[in-house]
């Protein structure tokens, strides 16, 4: 997805993994329900009807892809990975905290 981004190809995609992050319906591509064949089909003929919404839709597809670099990448994922611990840490703290927490007495 990010490579046909970056070659200024108006993708149309299932709204699913790469494509639902980076592709933003009607702005630098078209997405379609997953599994949802004839709205892929359609929202590929609706490219293709329109040369200057197509043409717009590739310089945002450039653009976008413009925007991302492997730092804003991996400051992402790493952001996703606090993201993802965090609850476990807070819990793991707030049970420790707890009154008897830990404690055998009845």
């Amino acid at each position: 997805v990010l490579e046909a981004l970056a070659s200024s190809l108006a993708v149309v995609a299932f709204d699913q993994a790469a494509a639902a992050q980076h592709i933003h319906h009607g702005h630098n591509g078209m997405l379609a329900r997953p599994a949802d064949e004839a709205g892929f089909c359609d929202a590929a003929c609706e490219l293709l009807e329109d040369a200057e919404t197509l043409r717009g839709m590739r310089l945002n597809a450039r653009r976008h892809a413009s925007h991302l670099s492997w730092e804003g990448i991996v400051a992402l994922f790493e952001q996703h990975l606090r993201n993802a611990i965090q609850p476990r840490a807070e819990i793991s703290v707030n049970a420790q905290l707890a009154p008897g927490a830990g404690d055998n007495r009845p």
